[in-house]
Protein backbone atom coordinates (compact mmCIF):
# COMPACT_ATOMS: atom_id res chain seq x y z
CA UNK A 1 0.00 0.00 0.00
CA UNK A 2 1.86 3.30 -0.99
CA UNK A 3 -0.03 6.54 0.57
CA UNK A 4 0.53 9.93 -0.97
CA UNK A 5 1.61 12.92 0.08
CA UNK A 6 -2.03 14.57 0.36
CA UNK A 7 -3.12 11.37 2.02
CA UNK A 8 -0.04 11.09 4.80
CA UNK A 9 -1.42 15.10 5.52
CA UNK A 10 -4.79 14.31 5.77
CA UNK A 11 -3.86 10.88 8.21
CA UNK A 12 -1.81 13.84 10.63
CA UNK A 13 -3.91 16.21 10.52
CA UNK A 14 -6.87 13.77 11.75
CA UNK A 15 -4.68 12.24 13.89
CA UNK A 16 -3.59 15.98 15.33
CA UNK A 17 -8.00 16.44 15.81
CA UNK A 18 -7.85 12.86 18.06
CA UNK A 19 -5.16 13.93 20.15
CA UNK A 20 -7.26 16.97 20.82
CA UNK A 21 -10.35 14.96 21.73
CA UNK A 22 -8.14 12.80 23.86
CA UNK A 23 -6.75 15.41 25.66
CA UNK A 24 -10.25 17.66 26.25
CA UNK A 25 -12.11 14.22 27.16
CA UNK A 26 -9.20 13.62 30.16
CA UNK A 27 -9.82 17.04 30.81
CA UNK A 28 -13.65 17.29 31.00
CA UNK A 29 -14.13 13.39 32.16
CA UNK A 30 -12.54 15.08 35.96
CA UNK A 31 -15.01 17.66 35.34
CA UNK A 32 -17.66 15.58 34.96
CA UNK A 33 -17.20 13.43 37.24
CA UNK A 34 -16.30 16.09 40.38
CA UNK A 35 -20.30 17.94 38.98
CA UNK A 36 -21.87 14.42 39.91
CA UNK A 37 -20.92 14.82 43.89
CA UNK A 38 -20.69 17.52 45.77
CA UNK A 39 -17.70 20.30 44.79
CA UNK A 40 -15.41 19.58 46.90
CA UNK A 41 -11.58 20.16 47.14
CA UNK A 42 -10.38 16.52 46.87
CA UNK A 43 -12.36 16.61 43.51
CA UNK A 44 -9.41 18.89 41.91
CA UNK A 45 -7.27 16.19 41.65
CA UNK A 46 -9.38 14.32 39.69
CA UNK A 47 -9.69 16.56 37.00
CA UNK A 48 -5.94 16.96 37.59
CA UNK A 49 -5.31 13.35 36.68
CA UNK A 50 -7.75 13.42 33.63
CA UNK A 51 -6.34 16.21 32.03
CA UNK A 52 -2.42 14.68 32.64
CA UNK A 53 -3.97 11.34 31.26
CA UNK A 54 -5.67 13.02 28.27
CA UNK A 55 -2.25 14.96 27.91
CA UNK A 56 -0.49 11.68 28.30
CA UNK A 57 -2.61 9.97 25.86
CA UNK A 58 -2.23 12.50 23.31
CA UNK A 59 1.32 13.05 23.36
CA UNK A 60 1.18 9.27 22.62
CA UNK A 61 -0.45 9.45 19.67
CA UNK A 62 1.57 12.60 18.11
CA UNK A 63 4.86 10.74 18.94
CA UNK A 64 3.78 7.88 17.37
CA UNK A 65 2.50 9.38 14.39
CA UNK A 66 5.31 11.68 13.38
CA UNK A 67 7.42 8.54 14.08
CA UNK A 68 5.05 6.57 11.44
CA UNK A 69 5.38 9.80 9.34
CA UNK A 70 9.24 9.65 9.09
CA UNK A 71 9.51 5.98 8.80
CA UNK A 72 7.26 6.53 5.67
CA UNK A 73 8.93 9.53 4.64
CA UNK A 74 12.05 6.95 4.52
CA UNK A 75 10.63 4.32 2.88
CA UNK A 76 9.17 6.75 -0.01
CA UNK A 77 12.90 7.81 -0.41
CA UNK A 78 14.08 4.18 -0.29
CA UNK A 79 11.60 3.12 -2.86
CA UNK A 80 12.62 5.62 -4.77
CA UNK A 81 16.74 5.35 -4.83
CA UNK A 82 16.33 1.57 -4.72
CA UNK A 83 15.82 0.82 -8.52
CA UNK A 84 18.58 3.11 -9.45
CA UNK A 85 21.94 1.78 -10.58
CA UNK A 86 25.22 3.57 -8.90
CA UNK A 87 26.76 5.98 -10.53
CA UNK A 88 29.43 4.68 -12.55
CA UNK A 89 31.38 6.36 -15.29
CA UNK A 90 29.66 4.63 -17.83
CA UNK A 91 26.05 5.83 -16.26
CA UNK A 92 27.31 9.15 -15.19
CA UNK A 93 26.25 11.17 -18.63
CA UNK A 94 22.84 9.31 -18.73
CA UNK A 95 21.96 9.65 -15.24
CA UNK A 96 23.24 13.52 -15.63
CA UNK A 97 20.84 13.90 -18.39
CA UNK A 98 17.50 12.69 -17.14
CA UNK A 99 18.34 15.07 -13.26
CA UNK A 100 18.56 17.55 -16.21
CA UNK A 101 15.71 16.72 -17.61
CA UNK A 102 13.90 16.93 -14.26
CA UNK A 103 15.34 20.90 -13.14
CA UNK A 104 17.17 22.14 -15.70
CA UNK A 105 15.40 21.54 -19.17
CA UNK A 106 12.06 23.81 -18.35
CA UNK A 107 14.26 26.61 -18.45
CA UNK A 108 17.34 25.71 -20.58
CA UNK A 109 15.82 23.78 -23.39
CA UNK A 110 14.99 20.08 -24.10
CA UNK A 111 18.21 20.50 -26.06
CA UNK A 112 20.08 22.84 -23.67
CA UNK A 113 20.13 25.30 -26.77
CA UNK A 114 18.51 28.24 -24.09
CA UNK A 115 15.10 28.94 -23.65
CA UNK A 116 13.58 32.53 -22.99
CA UNK A 117 14.56 33.07 -19.58
CA UNK A 118 17.99 30.64 -19.71
CA UNK A 119 20.78 31.31 -21.87
CA UNK A 120 22.31 27.86 -24.10
CA UNK A 121 24.56 25.63 -22.43
CA UNK A 122 25.55 24.07 -25.61
CA UNK A 123 29.08 25.72 -25.52
CA UNK A 124 30.20 26.35 -22.41
CA UNK A 125 33.43 27.51 -21.96
CA UNK A 126 34.00 26.84 -18.14
CA UNK A 127 35.08 23.83 -16.27
CA UNK A 128 33.32 21.18 -14.71
CA UNK A 129 34.24 22.35 -11.72
CA UNK A 130 32.57 25.78 -11.74
CA UNK A 131 29.76 24.28 -13.64
CA UNK A 132 29.19 22.33 -10.52
CA UNK A 133 29.71 25.55 -8.72
CA UNK A 134 26.67 27.20 -10.37
CA UNK A 135 24.59 24.19 -9.93
CA UNK A 136 24.87 23.66 -6.31
CA UNK A 137 25.24 27.81 -5.32
CA UNK A 138 22.96 28.87 -8.33
CA UNK A 139 22.69 32.59 -9.60
CA UNK A 140 21.68 35.23 -7.91
CA UNK A 141 18.46 36.37 -8.97
CA UNK A 142 18.95 34.32 -12.31
CA UNK A 143 19.01 30.45 -11.03
CA UNK A 144 17.95 28.83 -8.08
CA UNK A 145 20.14 26.83 -6.09
CA UNK A 146 19.99 22.82 -6.56
CA UNK A 147 22.13 21.47 -3.04
CA UNK A 148 19.35 20.53 -1.37
CA UNK A 149 17.85 18.97 -4.40
CA UNK A 150 21.12 17.38 -5.66
CA UNK A 151 24.47 15.67 -4.15
CA UNK A 152 27.68 16.08 -5.06
CA UNK A 153 27.70 12.64 -7.10
CA UNK A 154 24.53 13.58 -8.82
CA UNK A 155 25.60 17.09 -9.61
CA UNK A 156 28.70 15.49 -11.08
CA UNK A 157 26.73 13.33 -12.96
CA UNK A 158 25.00 16.78 -14.46
CA UNK A 159 28.15 18.15 -15.14
CA UNK A 160 29.10 14.84 -17.23
CA UNK A 161 25.85 15.26 -19.13
CA UNK A 162 26.65 19.03 -19.94
CA UNK A 163 30.29 18.52 -21.12
CA UNK A 164 28.97 15.53 -23.51
CA UNK A 165 26.99 18.67 -25.40
CA UNK A 166 30.18 20.09 -26.75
Amino acid sequence: MRLSRTGLCVYLILMLVASGCVAAAGYFGGGIASQRRECSVTSIPLEIKGAAAGIFTSVLILVATFTAGGIYRTHVRSESDGGSTPLTAENLPAKGRAFFFQSCAHCHGQDADGGEDAPSLLKLQISGAHMALVIQNGIKDEMPSFAKKYNEHETTAIVAYLKTLH
